[in-house]
């Protein structure tokens, strides 16, 4: 067994040791052949609770933690693995059967549905709108693939990004805070910028402290 990141999509780093911590990804399958396993390593929003204050975002500390140099460390931070593709010699399996086999190797695999038509589509986006808030797990979105294998090798890439998906993201969240202070900053040219500081609040999966004013008729227009 080997693991890597993502890298530039042909060279990633080696992570293999801090993958083996992660409880999700088994270390042996019931397969002959060579394969090559795609997922995505995250962090559930109640854990990424104990390390709001060290990390940005919650993407940034899964990937932090996965580059930790002691694998003990990397385990303790209760990383979690959504596997969502997989690739081998000979492989003619449509999407919808990878992940079930996927499954049947014992990994996770994220929330999808196999859909008939634009309606089906949108119904099952709808649907984890409603879910979103629920999951144990942030999510800005939902991904379209074309089922068919045939056709995703036709439609092709560019250059990382595949022809044959799409990402449909969700409306913008807002959230309440309260504006602590008003400071300014001072630009290259001379320019005055007014930042607020907030009570730090945590919006899909992201720690906000600041945010820019723009000016002081933007200040003046919003009564702050």
């Amino acid at each position: 067994m080997a693991a890597a990141t993502r890298g530039d999509g042909n060279e990633g780093e080696d992570v293999t040791g801090n993958v083996k911590g992660i409880n999700d990804i088994p270390l042996q399958i019931p397969f002959r052949e060579t394969i090559h396993i795609r997922g995505e390593i995250y962090v559930e929003k109640q854990k990424f609770a104990q390390f709001s204050q060290d990390y940005a975002n919650a993407r940034n500390f899964a990937a932090g933690s996965l580059r930790q140099l002691d694998p003990d460390v990397t385990k303790q931070r209760g990383l979690r693995f959504f596997a969502y593709d997989a690739l081998w010699s000979g492989r003619d399996a449509n999407h919808s059967q990878i992940l079930e086999l996927l499954k049947s190797f014992g990994f996770i695999t994220a929330n999808w549905q196999l859909c008939q038509g634009i309606s089906e589509i949108l119904s099952y986006y709808e649907r984890l709108i409603e879910q979103r808030d629920n999951l144990a797990y942030e999510i800005d979105g939902v991904v379209y693939k074309i089922d068919d294998y045939v056709i995703q090798q036709r439609l092709g890439n560019i250059g990382r990004a595949p022809r044959w998906a799409i990402a449909h993201k969700f409306h913008a969240q807002s959230a309440t805070t309260t504006i602590k202070d008003i400071i300014v900053q001072v630009g290259r040219g001379g320019h005055i910028t007014p930042v607020a500081i907030f009570q730090p609040f945590t919006l899909t999966g992201v720690v906000i402290r600041r945010a820019t004013l723009h000016n002081q008729q933007e200040i003046i227009r919003k009564h702050i």
